[in-house]
């Protein structure tokens, strides 16, 4: 928004000099009333609603913790969407290449493809369309019959490969 202002300020000052003073009058009402309204049906800023309700206000604490303290004894990578939960992966202190989400690129069609040989564990917002990873994951066979759900979060929840798959399990990428 603060980038529009030059061009809006520009526009303004051409279309007053266009105007005469009348339309002016008319044209300073309707911005009066427009800034009124749209202030009215919107009592925060965006930046302010999202630190108060946004992902940024989630306990994403929880998942986090029981991530660190699962995975600092065990091998294995998560797979996860960085666009949903990109705070549980900063807030876990794990290195980021335990981390199979969308910019690891083939990593990542690889994994949800076949999660069970790439993923020890999978955190999504289970049920919600917005969480890429549920969304690909939710009808994925091998993620159903797999993978128990033993962690249950407000906002995230983990999913572990049972342990009779864990053989399978692919514990390294390519350097």
């Amino acid at each position: 928004g603060v980038l529009m202002l030059p061009s809006i300020a520009i526009f303004i000052g051409v279309l007053v000099s266009a105007l005469r003073w009348r339309y002016l009058q008319m044209t300073a009402l309707g911005l009066l009333f427009l800034s009124n309204f749209l202030f009215a049906t919107k009592s925060e800023a965006v930046s302010v609603e999202d630190a108060r309700y946004g992902e940024s206000q989630k306990n994403v604490g929880e998942v986090s913790v029981w991530l660190r303290e699962h995975l600092a004894t065990e091998t294995g990578f998560i797979l996860i969407s960085t666009a949903s939960h990109d705070s549980i992966v900063f807030s876990s202190g794990l290195p980021m290449k335990r981390f199979i989400h969308e910019g690891a690129g083939g990593y990542y069609t690889a994994a949800i493809a076949d999660p069970s040989h790439w993923a020890r564990y999978i955190v999504v917002r289970s049920f919600s369309e917005n969480d890429s990873t549920w969304r690909l994951l939710k009808d994925n066979e091998d993620f159903q019959n797999r993978y128990d759900r033993v962690g249950e979060y407000p906002f995230a929840d983990i999913y572990q490969l049972k342990k009779e798959y864990l053989g399978g399990l692919n514990t390294k990428l390519r350097e």
